[in-house]
């Protein structure tokens, strides 16, 4: 599971991994799910952010106790997976980064115009729109806090390395 963050569409506050905050990851029906302390997976309340990306745009899926499943596709095709939770959630990754058969990311941003997206807000209303991603995934800012300057932390002096 990757790192992924974003900021409210509502506020434009940066959700932060492991910051006490609540934010609510609403769909295009009004179904929502509440975080308070958002863990940085992509998870708010239970409820994978790609996974329901993935629902939004007609994908569906069949768990089966033994963590495989079936996905269904918009055009009707049903695909057997042994892990239908990642596949579902893969199938929202690919389709927000426009992947394609060859893996080229129409979208290296992650920011499909043409598809419909899930909310992430503080009220809970569902917004229209692409939730904008976090550049630093959620992490707090490691320079800010340790007051380091970050062009010389991770750099040798040029004058003389001794490796040995």
């Amino acid at each position: 599971m990757g790192q992924f963050s974003w900021f409210t569409m509502d506020t434009h506050h940066r959700i932060v991994n492991g910051e006490e905050h609540t934010v609510y990851l609403v769909d295009d029906k009004g179904n929502k799910w509440k975080e308070e302390r958002y863990e940085g997976y992509g998870v708010f309340g239970g409820k994978d952010f790609y996974e329901l990306l993935a629902e939004m745009n007609g994908y569906s899926h069949k768990d089966y106790e033994d963590g495989s499943g079936v996905i269904s596709c918009p055009d009707g095709r049903k695909v057997g997976t042994d892990r239908v939770t990642d596949d579902i959630r893969h199938v929202g990754i690919e389709l927000a980064f426009g992947i394609d058969g060859d893996f080229n990311s129409k979208y290296p941003e992650g920011n499909n115009p043409n598809i419909k997206w899930p909310a992430l807000t503080e009220s809970g209303e569902y917004i229209i729109g692409i939730p904008e991603a976090d550049p630093v995934q959620g992490f707090e800012d490691v320079w800010e806090e340790s007051g380091e300057d970050e062009e010389n932390d991770w750099c040798f002096d040029d004058e003389e390395d001794d490796y040995e």
